[in-house]
């Protein structure tokens, strides 16, 4: 079902677009899984919003 909802955003929005909103998909997880009492340390923190802002920096800057 993922991938099926990969495509349909590739297919109506620019793959550059959908494919920052995905990587931060992770950030958001991370969030989730914080509020649901998960401890997270601040290097999966910071490496995870490093990861999202490379990816980003990647497609806008192509």
């Amino acid at each position: 079902m993922a991938l099926t909802l990969q495509m349909l955003a590739f297919s109506y929005t620019k793959a550059a677009i959908a494919q920052t909103l995905l990587a931060a998909s992770v950030l958001l997880s991370l969030g989730i899984g914080w509020m649901l009492g998960d401890r997270l340390s601040r290097n999966v923190s910071v490496w995870s919003a490093l990861a999202v802002a490379g990816i980003a920096m990647l497609v806008w800057l192509e």
